[in-house]
């Protein structure tokens, strides 16, 4: 797990572009505290951050340089890579027994290898996460970029081109560009105030892009930037092996290979099925030199210790708790390097500066519920056309509702969202800002829901019930869980130098659980797998009743927060109207329903504040 920043031009590098860079660089040193190495030519500059998990040796640091045993018409490739190969074993044994060798123990050297050789179609047969640029420097001066992310977008990977350039990062400050040149993207903006992330393949800035999950792009420069172009780095199940015919076999497979590992290895616990399931496998693999660690909410009404120590104990499994009573809002959310509206966000950080301080890898549970079809809207593919009322009733209105009191605030919102919207959208998930939120508070333009009415007008017929649970899980799965859930856990645990995996986002297990379930199963089913495997270890008596989520308690720390200290970071948005800043302030007074529109500004601000001048 690591993090790196790189600039590719058709001329040579300026003294002012090196300056970007190396500031650019800088700034995330913290993904990789055991190495950092920058490679420089006339026409090039890569730099990388390496916390190493997988041979410790410096065989394996970055830029990873393949100069020797390569075709005739090739000088020299150059990996830079973030993530980790699940089944690096069974890929080195796939290339050894194709002639080549190798000089450490590394996914890093197996990738650079397999690239080197059989171009991205390799990567097919990997099982893990990472976000990668290999670079091929031809005989002839031709230079070639490929520039690939998992199809799951666990890793980030931001990029820029220009007619002469290309710049890429794992971390949008990272990325070495002149950000005063850079203007913020108003449609961006409204995306993100309704769905709390900014989708792929957009960033907050106009001409900065995210990499969208399981696309290559490919880059040419000879003396000028030759070309550029996308394409699919097509999904297929996983074929170095055959997968284990239950599902107990296969997620202890899959278990065992994210345990692979020459640090120690810990697990971020709830009394959620998804992480107890994986301290289950542990028990089961007698893995019991895993520590467990669980993060205390900030309202008690949400707490979930108690439980998780009891589940712990009869596990035999130690265990420890993590307090958030000392949190520094604003120190923390100013770690984030995107927006990212999710305020789970702030519990995940408490954890992982907890796992910090003995181990550098963490387990999690991530993708479970979206492998499972459990959210509970996997099953709502039979009740679109129940809130027809509350359309028809919000257009019958004639006038506005004064946004005051919290009463006519809540029914103001909620006839907003159905009469500007097509039905039903809300069991994707409620925006964070509804139409009348941007009216009243901004002077952008509300989003339209373009993303949302394509997906809709795809939905399959209703009594197509696998159909339609592979419709909603590919929501799930391939769009809010790689723009929202998977970049807040990058960048919980890298801000802390400590790598989070997750069995669930195995593609072997993946392509496994669907050798073996369709969709209606999964989701007419919502943890049943699950609570079968964990009922071996548990007991009926201690087995969770009803998750909270990971609810940090938002309404009740933001009433205890200085009120000047959020007038001033409202202030710096440029966007919010002269009066939305009283009405917001007011509106948590009365714990109206705003405290994600409120948490959603003040990340926003604080993200802001790290590339542009405030107002």
């Amino acid at each position: 797990m690591c993090g790196f920043s790189g600039l590719v031009c058709s001329s040579n590098i300026t003294p002012a572009q090196e300056g970007l860079f190396t500031d650019a660089f800088s700034s995330i040193s913290y993904r990789g505290p055991d190495d950092s190495t920058i490679l420089k030519s006339t026409r090039s500059i890569l730099g990388h951050h390496r916390l190493a998990i997988q041979d410790l040796s410096p065989f394996s640091n970055q830029p990873f340089i393949r100069s020797t045993s390569l075709p005739p018409h090739i000088s020299k490739t150059i990996l830079l890579y973030n993530g980790e190969c699940y089944n690096t074993s069974e890929l080195r044994n796939y290339l050894v027994n194709r002639g080549y060798s190798f000089n450490s123990n590394s996914d890093t050297e197996v990738l650079s290898a397999g690239l080197t050789y059989f171009g991205p179609s390799f990567l097919k047969l990997a099982s893990g996460m990472y976000s990668l640029v290999h670079l091929t420097y031809f005989v002839d001066g031709k230079v070639e970029l490929i520039l690939i992310r998992d199809m799951y977008g666990q890793k980030p990977l931001y990029y820029s081109l220009s007619n002469d350039s290309i710049a890429f990062s794992s971390d949008l400050q990272s990325l070495p560009v002149d950000y005063s040149r850079k203007r913020l993207d108003n449609l961006s903006l409204s995306q993100y105030l309704h769905h709390g992330f900014v989708p792929f393949p957009n960033s907050i800035f106009a001409g900065i892009f995210s990499l969208q999950p399981g696309v290559l792009l490919n880059v040419v420069f000879d003396r000028a930037l030759v070309s550029h172009e996308f394409a699919p780095l097509e999904p297929t199940p996983y074929a170095l092996s055959s997968f284990p015919d239950n599902y107990q076999d296969l997620f202890l497979n899959c278990l065992s290979e994210c345990l692979v590992s020459d640090v120690p290895v810990s697990l971020a616990f709830s009394s959620g099925f998804d992480s107890l399931s994986i301290a289950c496998g542990l028990k089961e693999l007698s893995r019991t030199d895993i520590s467990l660690y669980t993060v205390e909410s900030f309202d008690y009404r949400y707490s979930e210790t108690s439980s998780a120590s009891l589940l712990a104990s009869h596990l035999g499994l130690e265990h420890s708790i993590s307090q958030p009573q000392e949190l520094n809002f604003f120190e923390e959310v100013s770690a984030l390097a995107t927006p990212l509206a999710d305020s789970s966000y702030l519990m995940s950080r408490v954890l992982f500066k907890s796992v910090a301080k003995h181990t550098s890898v963490c387990l999690t549970g991530d993708g479970g519920d979206e492998v499972h079809l459990s959210y509970p809207h996997s099953l709502d593919y039979n009740k679109f056309d129940s809130k027809h009322f509350l359309l028809s009733l919000s257009r019958l209105l004639p006038f506005p509702i004064p946004s005051f009191g919290r009463a006519t605030y809540n029914l103001r919102r909620v006839l907003s969202f159905y009469s500007s919207v097509a039905p039903n959208f809300d069991f994707l998930r409620r925006p964070f800002f509804q139409p009348s939120d941007f009216f009243d508070l901004t002077t952008l333009q509300p989003y339209d829901y373009e993303i949302e009415r394509s997906w809709m007008s795809a939905f399959p017929n209703s009594s197509d019930l696998n159909g339609c649970a592979r419709h909603i899980h590919f929501w799930d799965m391939f769009f809010r869980f790689p723009n929202m859930l998977a970049p807040k856990s990058d960048l919980a645990s890298m801000h802390s130098s400590v790598e989070s995996r997750s069995p669930y986002l195995s593609h072997k297990f993946y392509y496994g659980l669907q050798s073996l379930y369709d969709y209606a199963e999964l989701s007419l089913s919502p943890k049943g797998l699950q609570r079968h495997f964990v009922s071996r270890h548990i007991p009926d008596s201690l087995l969770p009743k009803r998750k909270q989520g990971f609810e940090f308690g938002l309404s009740k720390f933001l009433s205890v927060m200085d009120s000047e200290s959020l007038r001033f970071a409202l202030s710096q948005l440029p966007f919010l109207r002269t009066s939305a800043i009283d009405t917001l302030l007011l509106m948590l007074n009365e714990r109206a329903p705003c405290q994600e529109m409120v948490y959603s500004l003040l990340v926003l601000s604080s993200v802001l504040s790290k590339f542009c001048s405030p107002r």
